[in-house]
């Protein structure tokens, strides 16, 4: 039994090495962001999603004696994923950037989700909705057909 708690006391003083931003001795590093407080401390630099370790990765640069502070929330899902070969992703827009996405059958041809009339009246409905002007809100998917408000 004491074996054992020998054991983990070892691994729990490791883990807690390990999250507090390293152990080099060096007294002129920076201390931990408060941004880094409770997160992840990787020993490589964050360079894509897949080198995160947790919401927000922390790194330190010892060539430029600063940490790096990387979050790392997953982008979010394109809503337009859920819409099939038979529909079109429409995503409307009510002029003050507040957003409606939902999947139409696809009843007009708009290659590459240009606008033309027969769009506009498909997909955009009757009034105050058009896709002519399109001043972007910033959360637009790629694949969708835009309307936008007044």
């Amino acid at each position: 039994m004491y074996r054992i708690a020998v054991a983990v006391s070892l691994v729990l003083l490791g883990c807690a090495e390990h999250g507090a931003g390293g152990g080099d001795g060096n007294p002129d590093r920076p201390p931990l962001p408060a941004a880094c407080e409770g997160h992840c401390i990787s020993d490589t630099p964050v360079s894509s999603f897949d080198d995160c370790c947790d919401s927000t990765t922390c790194f330190f640069n010892k060539d430029k004696n600063e940490w790096e502070v990387t979050f790392c929330d997953p982008p979010p899902r394109d809503p337009c994923l859920a819409c099939g070969p038979e529909t079109v992703c429409v995503q409307q827009y009510d002029g003050t950037c507040g957003e409606r996405t939902f999947c139409a059958p696809r009843l007009a041809e708009c290659p590459g989700n240009a606008c033309s009339e027969e769009c506009q009246a498909t997909y955009c409905g009757e009034g105050p909705l058009q896709c002519m002007t399109r001043i972007p809100c910033g959360t637009e998917s790629p694949g969708a057909f835009t309307c936008y408000g007044p």
